[in-house]
């Protein structure tokens, strides 16, 4: 006894509706090649198939055979991707999620790098313009805490100091040039004076008479013994 049912449009949407799934059945002459019904691998691995339509459908086709076992009907149902629409809203919220918490941790390091490091170099860097190097008192900066900044301030007075004292050091030594230079002068003004008197002893030495040389006034008795002395005096000298 064989037994069979006919499957009507009516029936077909009864158990569309039982299902909630739109179901669509087609004869093989009403599928078309190139269509979205994969029939060439339903009747080939005579299974089930299914299939992606795009990002928020998914198809299911299944082939039901006739009492004599020949292909009759495709049955397609057509599913929403509830899931995969979820998954792609959760990633997205995800992804809005981090970028948001990136941006409030990239404020929050500039408002931090600002506090305690930039403003401070800023700070350390306008009290450096400020410096007068001129002065004989070595200038100071100022940065609170205790941490690289702090260090670099230090650095800076202790080079401030050492400029300082080598500016001291320069002038002292200027200071004293000056003087050996005056010293130098001053003696060699002298010996030119010296030199002038001998020169004019030299031109009258055989007419005595007295002599101005300078602030000193010196008499001399020219003879020849005083013109040998005189001459061995200037050898000496030269």
């Amino acid at each position: 006894m064989i037994m069979a049912r006919f499957l009507m449009d009516d029936e077909i949407d009864s158990i569309s509706k039982r299902l909630e799934l739109p179901i669509v059945a087609q004869t093989l002459n009403q599928i078309h090649r190139g269509t979205a019904v994969p029939l060439d691998q339903l009747l080939t691995d005579k299974k089930d198939m299914i299939s992606v339509k795009d990002q928020n459908t998914i198809n299911g086709f299944t082939l039901l055979r006739d009492v004599y076992g020949q292909p009759a009907l495709v049955l397609t149902v057509t599913e929403p991707r509830k899931d995969s629409h979820h998954g792609r809203v959760v990633a997205l919220y995800n992804t809005l999620f981090i970028a948001a918490i990136l941006i409030v941790f990239s404020f929050l390091m500039y408002l931090l790098l600002q506090r305690k490091v930039l403003s401070r170099m800023i700070h350390l860097n306008q009290q450096v313009q400020r410096v007068d190097m001129s002065r004989e008192t070595p200038m100071h900066v100022t940065i609170s805490g205790d941490d690289e900044i702090s260090q670099l301030a230090q650095n800076v007075n202790a080079m401030f100091v050492q400029i300082a004292e080598d500016q001291k050091a320069l002038r002292r030594a200027h200071d004293d040039l000056e003087q050996k230079v005056a010293e130098r002068t001053a003696e060699l003004e002298e010996a030119n004076q010296e030199l002038l008197c001998l020169d004019k002893a030299k031109s009258h030495f055989f007419h005595p008479h007295r002599m101005n040389c300078g602030r000193r006034s010196h008499p001399y008795s020219v003879s020849s013994s005083f013109w040998s002395a005189l001459s061995k005096n200037v050898s000496s000298r030269t």
